[in-house]
């Protein structure tokens, strides 16, 4: 039992700081989540899903934004008990949140912390039955199931949950984080995009529930673009109620004067439809919808990257979503093509792009390539 993985029940939130939270409020409210307290150096957000809170915004302690970590529930108080004798863990302690419970924390092989809680909270099933938007019928060449007219408001997007999030990791220590994970978690694999020598660049777990299905991914990890002295957050994810309203929050955000980083478009791992976008201190985040779910029966799949191993349609890749700065998105008034090729940032990986726009020159293949 000693030696037992820690078993994962669902990801509760994601916690960053912030240097300045009365603009990042202005942007998360554009994005579609709703303040819940503010205390005196953090605001707590939720969607309209059954957590009481979702996304935790602190004041930094620096002028810098800091991704402190996931919080994730866990199936029971013997799962709290087995994180706690992991080396480098907390002890069990009182969860010094809104929703309760207890926590243990856990320092990941990149200095990440991994915060799991046992007995939190969730909101009232009546409260949370008021706010859940009814389903949208969709009519098409064979099946007609909307019999009424659409009325859809303008407006942020509805989020429903925080649905996972990922780390660029050095690719010294690339291995051995993802062994720490799935060692002490019950992640499982859902799928590998590999470079041409063989090795993983990116890796997308899974919450092993057995029979049950869950989503396509939780965590993901990625080779990082050049060297890294720390590890840094690529994203975190939040899942909407429908395309619909995930396209009226993309308008939403554009007329607000937000910066958008990639989308709209549909992944070909997960399938989901994503959008990214830059909040108020640069860091990149999600919103998606009609996401794959997997189960035991599920088997991983592996592929060697390719240039458009990304995705299945949608708007050629922007540099920006691999370097993760704002400077580098491409503006909707542009008329100029989109850097294109997933693969410039990992060119071990790479075959040449079918697309005929103008490639990455060396100086900037150096810039963002991956190290191997």
């Amino acid at each position: 039992m000693a030696n037992a993985k820690v078993q994962l029940n669902r990801l509760m939130a994601v916690h960053y700081q912030h240097p300045n939270l009365d603009a990042t409020e202005k942007f998360l409210v554009d994005f579609g989540l709703f303040v819940v307290k503010r205390e005196e150096t953090r605001t707590y957000y939720r969607g309209f899903g059954p957590e009481t809170y979702i996304y935790i915004a602190e004041q930094s302690p620096d002028e810098r934004k800091h991704f402190v970590g996931g919080i994730l529930a866990v199936e029971s108080a013997d799962d709290l008990h087995r994180a706690a004798q992991v080396p480098g863990s907390s002890s069990i302690e009182d969860a010094h949140s809104l929703s309760g419970g207890k926590q243990v924390v856990l320092t990941d092989p990149v200095g990440m912390k991994v915060t799991l809680v046992h007995g939190a909270k969730l909101r009232p099933a009546s409260e949370v039955s008021e706010e859940v938007p009814g389903p949208i019928l969709i009519n098409s060449g064979t099946v007609r199931s909307r019999q009424t007219l659409l009325s859809l408001e303008r407006g942020p997007s509805r989020v429903a949950k925080c649905g996972h999030y990922g780390l660029r990791v050095d690719s010294s220590k690339f291995d051995g984080t993802v062994d720490w994970y799935m060692d002490t978690f019950n992640l499982k694999l859902s799928s590998c995009l590999q470079l041409a020598n063989g090795k993983p660049a990116f890796m997308f777990l899974h919450i092993d529930k057995g029979k049950e299905f869950v989503d396509h991914h939780t965590i993901f990890l990625c080779r990082a673009m050049k060297p890294l002295a720390e590890a840094t957050p690529h994203h975190s994810s939040f899942e909407t109620d429908s395309f619909d309203t995930q396209q009226l929050g993309h308008d939403w955000l554009l007329q607000k004067g937000w910066t958008n980083c990639y989308g709209i478009g549909r992944h070909k791992y997960g399938s989901h439809i994503f959008d990214y976008w830059f909040d108020a201190s640069g860091n990149i985040i999600e919103h998606y919808t009609d996401g794959d779910l997997v189960n035991c029966d599920t088997p991983p799949t592996y592929e060697e990257v390719q240039p458009d191993s990304i995705k299945i349609w949608g708007p050629s890749i922007p540099l920006a979503f691999f370097t993760g700065r704002p400077e580098d998105a491409v503006k909707p008034q542009s008329n100029g093509p989109a850097l294109t090729s997933l693969d410039h940032t990992i060119r071990d990986g790479m075959k040449p792009p079918p697309s005929q726009q103008k490639p990455l020159d060396g100086a900037e293949i150096k810039a963002v390539g991956v190290s191997t």
